[in-house]
């Protein structure tokens, strides 16, 4: 019982510690998670990070910025934080305390670097397939006017306007399908 309460008592510390060099911290002292991520993002999309002193990495080609809001610090102490609790029962001494702690601590750490470097591939595939994610407006890229309609889990661009008619029909089927529908609304009809 005194092991499961020290150890306890050692990932609260630990994700005190964590928690408050995030809050401080400025993008070049986050290198230790920032780094890895920027190099494994570099690898999934083929874009060239640069270490930019206070910014973070910045991909000049994908307009891309990787900072320390996207260090995934706080993802990192959540999931250190659960694995302790959820090992807590196989602490029987001292020594399989710290071991639950620092096999917590790399893991979680692990998974935030792949976690991170997956949300940020996905969010630079979704910028460079998707008009609206990118900033780029269908009147911005043809010199007309655009419709642009937000929908929950949804979104419908075209290039010209349509009759209102047919976009609430098109707003309305889209609400009521079903969530996996919804996605493929988004990539798949050409609007």
């Amino acid at each position: 019982m005194k092991a499961k309460l020290c150890v306890l008592a050692g990932a609260v510390l630990v994700a005190w510690g964590l928690k408050h060099h995030y809050a401080v911290a400025g993008a070049d002292e986050l290198w230790w998670i920032l780094t890895p991520t920027a190099r494994a993002v570099g690898v999934a999309t083929g874009a060239a990070f640069q270490s930019i002193p206070g910014e973070g990495y910045v991909s000049r080609e994908r307009l891309f910025v990787i900072e320390k809001s996207c260090a995934g610090v706080n993802f990192m102490i959540a999931a250190f934080a659960m694995m302790v609790l959820t090992f807590n029962h196989r602490i029987t001494s001292g020594i399989s305390g710290a071991l639950v702690l620092v096999a917590s601590l790399v893991a979680s750490y692990g998974a935030a670097v792949f976690v991170n470097a997956t949300r940020i591939t996905m969010a630079m595939w979704l910028a460079a397939h998707s008009r609206v994610a990118s900033g780029l407006s269908a009147a911005e890229e043809t010199g007309g006017s655009t419709t642009s309609t937000w929908i929950p889990g949804a979104t419908v661009e075209s290039a010209a306007p349509r009759p209102r008619r047919r976009r609430l029909q098109s707003v309305v089927s889209a609400v009521r399908a079903r969530p996996h529908d919804r996605f493929r609304l988004v990539f798949s009809e050409p609007w």
